[in-house]
């Protein structure tokens, strides 16, 4: 099932300083909607003011057209996950202990652990590459180690709206190509609506589907990347049609894996014809140079210092 999140003239403020002012905004139902903008322009506000972690002064949010603040907490858990900036473990916590408490919205009474929480943890654990890490503390990880986790824990959550703050902090290129590929992965194989705040421009013109673009607490822009920001020719299965990253050598999550890999155009736009040439003029690679050319050429080889040049070899006559 696809849920609806909508903002609806919500105003937010520390104190008295005022970061959102009457924003407005209907996130696109089962797409990737990207967030960018400058530091302190409201991003990682608006994420947590729809997460219900801060309340609006004025307007509201809406999930399913209900005030996201008249629904039970554990009803908004099932739906609606997030992944803050900054999070914090508790100490000695287990990564697997960790990762399972993103299960807790949909335990019962007396929290049992069934075999489908097994599955989802395990899965979790294996998308984001960290079981290996399963019996370690968290504190003993590195940086992009521990993003992992916490990304391994909102996946095992499996909710049907994930907004994530900047999930690929720490981590290096490659792991944040993966991490990208397989919430594109979720998108489509589930229809997962995701919202996420990126600060890299390139990353968020090639994965979101809707970029927002936000400056001063505000919606500056809102628009879809255009078909140019793509590559124009990117590694393809040809049997399942998904996407290489050129920045890897290996296919995604979701590939088959049957097909071989051919170049097809993504863009849908035909590439230009080449400019058509004079009739009787040759190709300017392919110029020929007359006799009197090439003597000025050696005399001007000959001028420079230092440079010996050797005297055109003249055949003789037999």
């Amino acid at each position: 099932m696809t849920h609806t999140l909508a903002v609806d003239g919500v105003t937010v403020a520390y104190d008295d300083r005022t970061v959102l002012t009457d924003l407005s905004l209907d996130v696109a139902q089962g797409r990737i909607t990207g967030i960018v903008g400058a530091n302190a322009s409201g991003k990682s506000t608006l994420l947590r003011a729809m997460a219900r972690l801060l309340t609006p002064r004025h307007g509201r949010v809406l999930l399913d057209g209900r005030s996201l603040a008249d629904i039970p907490t554990r009803e908004v858990a099932e739906v609606l996950g997030l992944l803050p900036q900054s999070p914090i473990a508790p100490e000695g916590i287990a990564v697997a202990d960790l990762v399972g408490r993103g299960r807790y919205p949909h335990q019962g009474w007396f929290r049992r652990w069934s075999s489908a929480d097994d599955a989802a943890v395990a899965g979790a654990l294996r998308d984001t590459d960290t079981l290996a890490l399963a019996d370690r503390p968290v504190d003993e990880l590195s940086g992009g180690q521990r993003q992992r986790v916490w990304i391994a824990m909102a996946l095992a959550q499996q909710t049907d709206v994930l907004l994530l703050d900047e999930p690929t902090t720490f981590l290096d290129l490659a792991h944040q190509v993966e991490v990208l590929d397989l919430l594109t992965d979720l998108n489509r194989e589930r229809g997962t609506t995701i919202v996420v705040v990126l600060h890299d421009l390139n990353l968020a013109a090639r994965y979101a589907d809707v970029l927002i673009a936000m400056k001063d607490g505000r919606v500056h822009a809102e628009e879809r990347p255009r078909t140019c920001s793509r590559s124009t020719s990117s590694p393809t299965c040809s049997a399942c049609r998904r996407r290489w990253c050129r920045t890897r050598s290996r296919a995604p999550r979701s590939c088959c894996r049957s097909g071989g890999i051919t170049r097809v155009a993504v863009s849908g736009r035909a590439r230009p014809a080449p400019r058509a040439r004079r009739a009787g003029r040759p190709s300017p690679r392919r110029r020929r140079t007359s006799r009197a050319g090439r003597r000025s050429s050696t005399r001007r080889r000959a001028a420079r210092p230092g440079r010996p040049v050797r005297p055109p070899v003249r055949p003789g006559r037999g």
